[in-house]
C-alpha cells in the first residue's frame, strides 16, 4: 500500500488537466432516453500511467496535495444488516446508484456488473456496491430478491438501501453523479448510468457508462491496472 500510495502522489511528472465535455446526467427527471444532461468539468491528477484521480483538488498549508475522497457513509444491504464504509478501506470497488423497477438502463448496468463480478470472481479485494435510488419500495427484501434474480454474489457485491436524503447526497456529493451546480440537497430523483470506481484510498478514479460494454471493458482493465500497482 505505501508503494501505491508513493506511485499515486507523485507530483513531480503529473499534471493538472480539465477534462472538458464530460458528460453527467443532471438526474433531475427518471432514467430514459429523454433524461437531462449537463456538461461540466473536473479537475484531475494524471500520473500518465493509472487512472486519474477524478474529483475537485486541493492543497493545504503545507502545499501538499489533497484529493476529493468518498465520505464515510452507512446503509442497511440486502441481508437488513447496517453495512459501513469502513468495510470497504483498503479495497478496489465499483458504485452504481440504480433502483430495482427501473425499466431503462438499470437491467443493462446490473448486466453489465455481472462481467465485472465474473473477471473478479475470485478476488476478495474487490467489491462491487449498489445503492437504490428508490429506497422507498428497495426494501432489503426487495434487493435480495433482485440480486438473486441477477445472480449477485452477495459476498463480493453488496445492495444498499437506507434514507433517501442520505443516498442522494452521497451521490451528488461524495461520488460527484451531478454537476456542482445541482449539489444542493433539492433534487427529487437521482439517478444515473455510470459505474463509479474507486480506489483502495477512496479515490475516484473513473466514470464509466453501464450500458456500454467497451467503456465497462475499460473498466476492467482499469481495475487490473490499480490491483498491479498495489503490488
Amino acid at each position: 500500500m505505501l508503494r501505491l500510495k508513493k506511485q499515486l502522489n507523485r507530483k513531480k511528472n503529473s499534471s493538472k488537466v480539465k477534462l472538458g465535455a464530460l458528460l453527467f446526467p443532471a438526474l433531475l427527471v427518471a432514467c430514459g432516453p429523454k433524461a437531462q444532461e449537463e456538461n461540466h468539468q473536473i479537475t484531475y491528477e494524471n500520473t500518465g500511467v493509472y487512472p486519474p484521480i477524478l474529483g475537485e483538488v486541493d492543497t493545504d498549508s503545507l502545499g501538499d496535495t489533497i484529493y476529493h475522497t468518498i465520505p464515510e457513509f452507512s446503509f442497511v444491504n440486502q441481508d437488513n444488516q447496517i453495512t459501513n464504509s469502513s468495510s470497504l478501506k483498503g479495497k478496489i470497488y465499483v458504485a452504481d446508484f440504480f433502483f430495482t423497477t427501473c425499466p431503462s438502463i438499470c437491467p443493462i448496468m446490473t448486466k453489465q456488473l455481472t462481467r465485472v463480478q465474473k473477471e473478479f470472481s475470485k478476488d476478495t479485494a474487490l467489491k462491487i456496491i449498489s445503492f437504490t435510488v428508490d429506497p422507498d419500495k428497495d426494501k432489503s427484501e426487495v434487493l435480495k430478491t433482485y440480486a438473486d434474480k441477477n445472480g449477485a454474489n452477495t459476498d463480493q457485491w453488496s445492495f444498499y438501501t437506507g434514507e433517501k436524503q442520505k443516498i442522494y447526497r452521497l451521490g451528488q456529493k461524495g461520488f460527484l453523479l451531478v454537476a456542482p451546480e445541482y449539489r444542493n440537497d433539492t433534487i427529487d430523483f437521482l439517478h444515473s448510468d455510470k459505474l463509479v470506481l474507486v480506489d483502495q484510498l477512496s479515490r475516484i478514479r473513473g466514470f464509466y457508462s453501464g450500458t456500454d460494454s467497451t467503456e465497462v471493458d475499460q473498466l476492467i482493465k482499469d481495475i487490473k491496472l490499480l490491483k498491479n500497482a498495489s503490488k
